[in-house]
């Protein structure tokens, strides 16, 4: 059973214990008890209704699928342009469509601040989340403050397989992480 029908029963059953204790409450002249009753009778509801529609505000966006806002693009454009051009790996898993819509628009804005973003589609279905990788430069901090700015969030790593220097900064995009429990 869906989470907010359960909610949605119990707020039910307790806005009628409470409706059904205020009046014999009433009746018996138990004026406090019955005025607090007749609150939580009336009020209940109401808060269920609020409860349930965050709560299923909060599922919804949990499926949905990770895109920049406009305030993000603009944030990580702002943060980027007018400094010296970089070269930016954007890689995702080509047989993953929400990691690769999501590729394709941090590359746009990466280009739209004056940067190259290149593009490599061979990564494994294991990534989760985004990594940022590169030697500690200062390009790869720059790009890290512009992420963070922008609040996308990724984790810093160090590549330790790559020897020869193949590729330099990169942002590697796997599929959308899990929510937290808590």
């Amino acid at each position: 059973m869906k989470i907010w029908k359960v909610v949605d029963r119990v707020a039910f059953l307790a806005a009628v214990f409470a409706g059904t204790l205020a009046a014999f409450a009433g009746g018996y002249g138990w004026t406090l008890t019955a005025i607090v009753a007749g609150c939580i009778a009336a009020v209940g509801p109401i808060v269920n209704r609020i409860a349930t529609a965050r709560l299923n505000r909060y599922l919804v966006s949990q499926l949905e699928a990770r895109s920049l806002t406009s305030k993000q693009r603009d944030q990580l454009v702002q943060a980027l342009q007018g400094q010296p051009r970089m070269s930016i790996w954007v890689c995702h898993n080509r047989h993953e469509a929400e990691p690769s819509a999501f590729q394709k628009q941090i590359s746009e804005a990466i280009e739209a601040a004056g940067h190259e973003a290149r593009y490599f589609g061979g990564m494994s279905n294991a990534q989760v989340g985004i990594e940022v990788s590169g030697e500690p430069t200062p390009e790869k901090q720059l790009l890290m403050v512009a992420l963070a700015h922008a609040g996308i969030p990724f984790t810093n790593i160090i590549l330790t397989d790559d020897v020869s220097g193949i590729w330099g900064l990169a942002i590697w995009i796997g599929t959308k992480p899990s929510p937290k429990a808590g």
